[in-house]
């Protein structure tokens, strides 16, 4: 089964929050960030106790704040400067491909096989379909692409057939 697709600035974008939002999921990230919150509670209980001039506590909180939205604006400043050159291989029309031996994709620049066994994760989010082949590459299906919400479903269905690891998560 092939579609045929349009790969726009707004569907890489997607693609970025989509892989931000899962790396932010991560088990291992949760856990990091909990050890490094605990940490800097630790140091500054420490402080506190150990200094006769002691901390002020809305000064902590305020300094806390300010920090936190320092890094999230760092954080938004850096996706949004994740763009691709509008002649490169990413952008413009392309076709994907659903065969036995793998998703193949088409464009006027390029064409990439990758077998079955490099995708890790299908999902729907929003109006995208994401097929990860790696923890922020991936196929970028918008659901535009599909004529028919039967259509979309026949191409989940032969994905599914080969990837067992498909999640139609708010499909």
């Amino acid at each position: 089964m092939t579609i045929k697709t349009q790969i726009t600035p707004a569907d890489w974008r997607a693609l970025v929050r989509f892989v931000a939002r899962r790396a932010g999921n991560d088990p291992q990230s949760r856990v990091t960030r909990l050890f490094v919150a605990v940490a800097i509670g630790a140091l500054l209980g420490l402080l506190s106790v150990s200094s006769a001039v002691g901390l002020h506590a809305m000064s902590v909180w305020v300094g806390a704040v300010c920090a936190i939205l320092w890094i999230w604006s760092v954080a938004r400043i850096r996706m949004q400067s994740m763009v691709p050159a509008p002649d490169g291989y990413i952008l413009g029309p392309r076709e994907v491909d659903v065969s036995d031996e793998g998703l193949r994709e088409r464009s006027d620049r390029h064409e990439s096989l990758f077998r079955w066994a490099t995708v890790r994760v299908v999902e729907c989010s929003g109006d995208h379909l994401f097929i990860m082949v790696d923890t922020s590459a991936g196929f970028i299906v918008p659901l535009r692409s599909f004529p028919s919400l039967s259509e979309r479903e026949q191409f989940l269905d032969e994905v599914q057939r080969h990837v067992s690891s498909c999640s139609r998560s708010a499909a």
